[in-house]
C-alpha cells in the first residue's frame, strides 16, 4: 500500500498532466493569423483620398464609404498600414503615375493607364452609365 506522500504526489503529477493537456488542446484549438505582420515588418502604403460618394469624412474626420472599407479589408489580408493623401482625383491620379502615391481607388481600366499602373485581377465594382431620353423627344427626332 501506498503512504500518504505517495499518493499526494501521485495526484500532483496526473492534475499536471491533465493541466498540460488541456492547454495543449486550447492552443491547439486557436487559429493563428495568417498575416504579413507575423514574417515581415509592417509596410506603410500611401493612399490617395479625395472626396467622393465611395469616401467620406465626418465632422471628426472618420473616414468611411464603400472605397474605404475595400481598402480595409485588403489590409487586413496583407497587414498593411495605410498614409491618407488628400487631393483632387486628378491631382491623385498623376501621383500614382508619378510613384508619389502607391495606390488609389476608383480608377477605371484603360490600355493607357494599364500601360503606366497595375490593376488588380479583381476589380473593386463595376460602373454603368445609360443614355437616357424623353419619349417626347425621341418622337421630335423621328423615331
Amino acid at each position: 500500500m501506498k503512504s500518504k506522500k505517495e499518493n499526494a504526489v501521485f495526484m500532483c503529477l496526473k492534475q499536471m498532466t491533465v493541466l498540460v493537456l488541456c492547454l495543449m488542446i486550447c492552443v491547439a484549438g486557436f487559429p493563428q493569423a495568417a498575416s504579413s505582420k507575423t514574417s515581415e515588418p509592417d509596410r506603410v502604403v500611401r493612399v490617395g483620398w479625395f472626396d467622393s460618394s465611395y469616401n467620406q469624412k465626418d465632422a471628426a474626420g472618420r473616414r468611411s464609404g464603400y472605397s474605404y472599407e475595400y481598402q480595409r479589408k485588403i489590409a487586413a489580408y496583407t497587414g498593411w498600414d495605410y498614409e491618407y493623401v488628400e487631393g483632387s482625383w486628378i491631382e491623385l491620379l498623376n501621383k500614382l503615375v508619378d510613384g508619389e502615391i502607391d495606390m488609389l481607388g476608383g480608377v477605371s481600366y484603360t490600355e493607357e493607364r494599364a500601360g503606366q499602373m497595375l490593376f488588380p485581377a479583381y476589380s473593386m465594382g463595376t460602373e454603368e452609365y445609360y443614355l437616357y431620353i424623353t419619349e417626347e423627344r425621341m418622337k421630335e427626332m423621328g423615331s
